[in-house]
């Protein structure tokens, strides 16, 4: 399985995303910062994908513990639906 998430990281040897991208980051994630995802959007820009990075207070990391994880998944099946219905 490491290999695959390799293989599809943007930059290594797998093909980046032909879709347009909606990366959303924890502003205060105290994982992995911001950066990382605005360096993952430049990436993913150069090899020709569509990207919208949003950095939001809402949350930090979503898988620091089975509590936080649960309000996490609520937000992304709403911004889910939002963007379906805007049509993004």
């Amino acid at each position: 399985m490491a290999a695959d998430v390799v293989a599809l990281t943007p930059g290594r040897e797998g093909r980046a995303p032909t879709a347009q991208d909606f990366l959303l980051h924890g502003a205060s994630d105290p994982i992995i910062g911001p950066e990382e995802t605005h360096r993952l959007a430049a990436v993913l820009k150069t090899a020709g994908t569509r990207v919208r990075v949003h950095v939001t207070d809402v949350f930090d990391h979503v898988d620091t513990g089975e509590e936080s994880l649960l309000p996490s998944l609520s937000l992304a099946r709403f911004l889910a639906r939002f963007l379906a219905a805007a049509g993004g």
